[in-house]
């Protein structure tokens, strides 16, 4: 009996690392903004952290949006944002430039 051919291997993307090298998991909301630009993020974070976001990012059901689109807002400033919300052993690893890290953590 003829062996079967296995079906090709579909390419994971990598999980995002900090240059410290702890990894950050994929985010399940995609951020878009007035560029085109975008940016992956954690819902469940962003909710908790602000009852804006939070009210944003809930369906009439309850559920979590998994897209938001961020008018007047740039990509950079909201992973600054977002930096900001990760715990404290992902901030400074995550933020090389002392004075960024200095101005968000104060």
């Amino acid at each position: 009996m003829p062996e079967r051919a296995s079906p090709p291997e579909t390419p994971t993307p990598a999980t995002p690392q900090t240059p410290g090298g702890t990894r950050v998991p994929r985010g399940d909301l995609t951020v878009t903004f007035d560029d085109g630009s975008s940016v992956e993020s954690h819902s469940v974070i962003l909710a908790l952290a602000s009852p804006v976001f939070s009210a944003l990012l809930t369906t009439p059901s309850g559920a979590l949006r998994t897209d938001l689109h961020l008018a007047g807002a740039s990509a950079d400033e909201f992973r600054d944002f977002s930096i900001a919300l990760r715990p404290a052993g992902l901030r400074q690893s995550a933020l090389q430039d002392e004075a960024r890290y200095s101005a968000l953590v104060r």
